[in-house]
């Protein structure tokens, strides 16, 4: 009874820690200040309650402090931008832990079940609240004068044809992030039981409903998280019948077709252009047999360049192109910037964290957990060739490190003789 009080706020917490939410007054980002009091409250209690030595408990406080000013300093100083990525990731990488802890602590072995559970749910809410402030101008007034969101979040949700839900600058990060969601919703209400994963097949309604509303909303958050849910949803109908339900899967499919048929009719000039926006891709390759659109002409024709001198190429020119001072790199690609920083060799040592990552994954006990891990590490490794995913607050980050953090829970629980 007593630990069952704490699932509520448990469930809050973890929202707040995985959707990066930014309010207006102060002007701050929630996810950054759950993760502060996380990791301070951490070192408080073995600072109170453990016996941990003095000068062991004395180096974590600096840590601490070096961890919630770096960013800070960061902002006036170029040079320090990565500096800045590093240590907020090494903040996310802790507090992602800790909220595994509390997992394991207050649910026991199931905790892991309970845990990607709760994210899936976290992403529907995103998508229904994404959705409801498309249709409904008087719900987004309301929340965006307590939430803030990025001008061009703001200029594309009064065209109407796209929508950020809690996430300051949504697009293709928030559309990646419900890429992830929609995978853990097939794995969980479509996945067979000697995958160890957690079933949902007594709830085919909610399945229905929750994974449309998140493929629903993916259609107006970015079209790279889209192409990713359809391409998953068609390789999934290929999988062996040991993993997946396909049935019950092309089943979904069938239904969802059927019941958008009604809506289609009805607000066709609406869905039409939101659908051009959506799959422009597709589109362009049915009328010029080329796979294009604006942004990816965009993207692959002005941003795809490497420094003139063949040492900065090798060791870089020690700024990321970005930060008030810097001068900046009209390039958006991740990898283009990591060389631009550090050269060829800096994308292996700002990637080892994500590396290490996939290792563990990989060499780790079946679960669902461990699949959606390997999942959302192939999208960051790739996800880099467009943008910067760099343990930056795009809510798939926090997602990654809060999964990461049962992983090692649950190597260490394996590990200890019964």
């Amino acid at each position: 009874m007593f630990k069952s009080t704490f699932r509520l706020p448990l469930f809050i917490l973890t929202a707040l820690l995985v959707i990066p939410i930014k309010i207006n007054a102060p002007n701050v980002t929630v996810s950054y200040l759950i993760a502060v009091m996380l990791v301070g409250l951490s070192l408080l209690y073995i600072t109170i309650r453990m016996k941990v030595k003095a000068r062991i408990v004395g180096l974590l406080w600096p840590i601490l402090v070096v961890i919630i000013t770096a960013p800070l300093f960061s902002l006036s100083n170029p040079d320090t931008y990565v500096i800045n990525l590093l240590f907020r990731g090494l903040l996310f990488i802790i507090s992602g832990y800790i909220v595994s802890l509390l997992y394991y602590f207050i649910y026991g072995q199931d905790f892991e079940m309970k845990l990607i559970s709760n994210i899936f749910y976290i992403g529907v809410i995103n998508s229904s609240i994404s959705l409801l402030t498309l249709i409904n101008s008087d719900f987004s007034s309301v929340l965006y004068s307590i939430i803030d969101i990025s001008d061009d979040a703001k200029i594309h949700l009064e065209q109407g044809y796209r929508a950020t839900g809690l996430f300051y600058s949504g697009a293709s990060t928030l559309s990646l992030f419900n890429a992830v969601i929609f995978f853990i919703g097939i794995l969980m209400f479509f996945g067979r039981n000697n995958t160890k994963l957690p079933l949902c097949h007594n709830r085919t309604i909610l399945a229905y409903i929750t994974l449309t509303i998140v493929f629903v909303s993916t259609c107006v958050a970015g079209r790279l998280g889209l192409m990713l849910i359809l391409l998953t949803a068609i390789s999934a109908l290929f999988l062996p019948s040991y993993i997946l339900y396909k049935n019950r899967l092309l089943s979904y499919f069938v239904l969802n077709a059927l019941f958008a048929s009604p809506f289609l009719f009805l607000y066709y000039e609406h869905i039409e252009s939101i659908l051009r926006w959506a799959f422009e891709l597709f589109f362009n390759g049915l009328n010029s047999s080329e796979l294009s659109s604006k942004s990816s002409d965009v993207l692959f024709d002005t941003m795809y360049f490497l420094p003139e001198n063949e040492m900065d190429i090798l060791f870089g020119t020690g700024t990321f192109g970005r930060g008030d001072g810097a001068e900046y790199i009209d390039s958006d690609v991740g990898y283009i910037l990591m060389i631009f920083y550090g050269g060829m060799s800096s994308i292996a040592v700002l990637m080892f964290v994500y590396a290490k990552i996939l290792y563990d994954a990989v060499f780790s006990e079946k679960s669902l957990v461990r699949l959606v891990v390997i999942y959302t590490l192939i999208i960051i490794f790739f996800a880099n060739f467009k943008d910067v995913y760099l343990y930056g607050l795009n809510g798939i980050n926090q997602l990654l490190f809060v999964l990461s953090g049962a992983l090692t829970i649950q190597s260490k629980n394996r590990d200890v003789p019964s």
